[in-house]
């Protein structure tokens, strides 16, 4: 099963160009990591850049940088691949989650069956630290379609930073 996980602004922001995510939000990092222990969690290079292996899973890195000897475990629970085609084929029966950028989120389309989302209340500027702004790609905004049905809904009156964990199916 495919799923997918992100973080999001109330204006649709889920991150910037330079792999950075939209919020740093240590509530918010302790439910990503609940929902991702266990899974194989597919990245791209610049979110792995900046956030790292995801504890308790298996980090797989895709990234058209990588070399023919990025192709293996570098470090503890990381695998970098250069073909995604390859390794899915490996893993049809294990959970897999989609944790970005945008080109992952982009390259399953209709083939997610869950979405787990943090819709933050606040909103972000377009360009931050000279970096453009990442929207949620359309096919996961379950705000604006009918395919995605609502699971479940938490609200986290946090301090920091209010928001909403939902989860979406198909």
């Amino acid at each position: 099963m495919l799923s997918a996980i992100m973080q999001m602004s109330s204006n649709g922001i889920i991150g910037y160009e330079d792999g950075s995510m939209a919020f740093n939000c240590q509530d918010d990092l302790k439910w990503f990591q609940k929902i991702c222990r266990g899974k194989i969690c597919l990245v791209g290079r610049k979110t792995y850049e900046n956030c790292g292996c995801i504890p308790d899973s298996l980090t797989v890195v895709v990234s058209k940088q990588c070399s023919g000897e990025w192709d293996r475990i570098i470090e503890s629970g990381v695998l970098h691949i250069p073909e995604l085609e390859r390794f899915l084929v490996q893993t049809e029966l294990c959970p897999v989650i989609v944790v970005g950028g945008k080109s992952l989120f982009e390259a399953f389309n209709e083939e997610y069956k869950v979405l787990f989302i943090s819709v933050f209340d606040d909103e972000l500027p377009a360009r931050r630290n000279g970096f453009s702004a990442i929207y949620a790609p359309n096919h996961l905004n379950p705000f604006d379609q009918d395919s995605w049905g609502l699971k479940n809904v938490e609200e986290v009156n946090s301090e920091e930073f209010p928001r909403k964990n939902y989860m979406f199916v198909r």
